[in-house]
């Protein structure tokens, strides 16, 4: 019959220094017991992966200016599409085409 180990108790920390030191050579495995399942849901932005067709030439002209910028191009193009979006959105009248959301897709015509 094998019994289960009991966890040692993690000790308390005077500084920063000590509790690296110790956690260098111990491992979070040897505390099981003290700790507790939680449930949680990570929030963070809510994206969808969209496919479009563009231009090889655009593609090569944007990947150059992301390079150059030291960012990735999906990165800048995504960047370009937000500061757009942000210039246009204060001329979207509410019940407007736009604003109703058949311009977007979001409403099927019967």
């Amino acid at each position: 019959m094998t019994m289960k180990k009991k966890s040692k108790s993690v000790p308390k920390f005077s500084t920063v220094a000590e509790e690296s030191t110790y956690w260098d050579s111990h491992s979070l495995t040897e505390h099981l017991d003290e700790f507790k399942a939680v449930k949680t849901k990570l929030k963070g932005p809510v994206k969808q992966l969209l496919s479009i067709r563009i231009d090889m030439d655009l593609v090569r002209k944007i990947r150059r200016i992301a390079d150059h910028r030291g960012v990735p191009y999906q990165t800048l193009m995504q960047q370009w599409l937000l500061e757009r979006a942000e210039e246009e959105a204060p001329t979207v009248q509410p019940g407007s085409v736009y604003a109703s959301g058949f311009a977007l897709g979001l409403v099927r015509d019967r």
